[in-house]
């Protein structure tokens, strides 16, 4: 496992994924406590990965709680930020406390009927790759508290500031070259702000967007996702501005989905805004929405997400493929939301299946799920193109194609991170 950091305010992090919960507190009346660190608390970290591991304790904090309260904390130590989830639950006992980060335990396996015993195992180990470490206390009776630990940045660490956006140069070191990117995916660019972090991205998803920031500022480089079209030319033709242009293939959910032959993408854990800009993708607002997963706890989040946004929506359940085929048939639900690992009949059986009975296919298909090695390594198709309407110098043209050149037959001289790692990471 390769984590992926960026420097990120704490406090968004820690708001994200007490978000993602919310529901899950109100459906259980448990209030939900958050007391946030200063927005100018960064940390370098993997945000999925981070929000992967509280996710996970506040999920187990309110499992074990039938009643009170779980809260969320963090606190300044010594050269590192400590932060803890706490809950009024039943506890845990002095013998099973021992063995809580050993993998496939689960501490409660009397009454718990799904689940690996993963959670807390993974979680120490996403912590100790940030260089962190995790322990838990307890007792019968008097609550469970879960706490990690990350340092904090070094005064000379170079990583971005992911929420950190300048539109006015004020300093050497911000002059970053500014390229806006044509492409109706957002989450393309979180990826691209990711990893080319010498470069201002901003995005533009339709004419007046386009107008509104050329005429902010003047860009560097327009990069273009060709499926967009060609609509923006004139717009960038009446500037009157030489800029290049680049159209190429982008990385996002649109080649995910596209390969696995369903509508649209969404990497676990889903959050509600990444939900909400789905359903803008796809004009949707659903009045029967069908959500298939293995895992009852998901699709009742998901579920739950999908009524904030749309408050009639009709929510039907299924738990593997075949029962979801099933009740696709007899409903014929507007959208499908579809976990990919399941048993017995899996996501992409089930998309074939729908796809194979006109009556099904034309309702949009998401996938929800991590994303496999297989979707990761997939090649994205399509062509380079790079031009520029008052052609390259001499200059501009060699250092095009050394760079070119150096990326096709000696990648690794381009960048240390690999080209697979850095689609790994979609799921931001």
């Amino acid at each position: 496992m390769v984590i992926h950091k960026e420097r990120v305010a704490l406090a968004t992090v820690i708001r994200e994924a007490a978000d993602i919960v919310r529901g899950l507190a109100e459906a259980r009346r448990l209030q939900l406590i958050v007391v946030e660190p200063p927005d100018d608390l960064v940390v370098d970290l993997d945000r999925v990965r981070t929000r992967q591991v509280l996710l996970n304790l506040l999920t187990n904090a309110m499992r074990y709680t039938e009643q009170g309260w779980v809260k969320m904390d963090a606190e300044l130590t010594s050269g590192a930020v400590t932060i803890r989830v706490s809950d009024s639950g039943r506890g845990i006992a002095p013998e099973k406390l021992q063995r809580a980060f050993e993998a496939f335990d689960r501490l409660d396996e009397e009454d718990l009927t799904h689940g690996s015993g993963l959670g807390l195992a993974v979680s120490k180990k996403f912590v100790e790759l940030h260089e962190g470490r995790m322990w838990i206390e307890s007792a019968p009776g008097q609550g469970t508290r879960v706490s990690f630990t990350l340092p904090l940045p070094s005064q000379d660490a170079g990583l971005p500031l992911a929420s950190l956006r300048v539109s006015t140069p004020t300093t050497i070191e911000q002059m970053r070259p500014h390229i806006l990117v044509i492409d109706d995916d957002l989450r393309t660019v979180a990826l691209l702000r990711r990893y080319i972090t010498g470069c201002d991205f901003v995005l533009a998803a339709n004419a007046p967007q386009v107008q509104a920031r050329l005429a902010e500022q003047a860009p560097d480089v327009i990069l273009v996702e060709p499926r967009m079209g060609a609509w923006w030319r004139d717009l960038v033709a009446a500037t009157g501005e030489n800029i290049p242009v680049v159209e190429t293939p982008l990385p996002g959910a649109h080649h995910a989905s596209a390969m696995l032959g369903a509508a649209d993408f969404l990497p676990k854990p889903v959050t509600r805004d990444d939900l909400a800009f789905v359903l803008e993708r796809l004009h949707c607002q659903p009045h029967t929405a069908l959500v298939i997963d293995d895992d009852p706890h998901i699709v009742r989040l998901i579920g739950r997400m999908l009524r904030s946004l749309a408050p009639e929506v009709h929510i039907l359940e299924a738990f593997d493929g075949a029962e979801g085929l099933a009740i696709a048939r007899s409903h014929a639900p507007e959208v499908i939301f579809v976990d990919l690992n399941m048993p017995g009949m899996s996501g992409e059986q089930f998309i074939d299946a729908v796809q194979a009975e006109p009556a099904l296919a034309g309702a949009p298909i998401v996938v929800v799920s991590v994303r496999s090695s297989e979707q990761e390594n997939a090649p994205i198709q399509g062509e380079v193109r790079v031009q520029r309407t008052q052609g390259f110098a001499l200059s501009e043209l060699l250092t095009l194609l050394e760079s070119t050149l150096t990326g096709l037959t000696r990648p690794d001289a381009v960048s240390p991170a690999s080209a697979a790692a850095r689609l790994a990471t979609l799921a931001d």
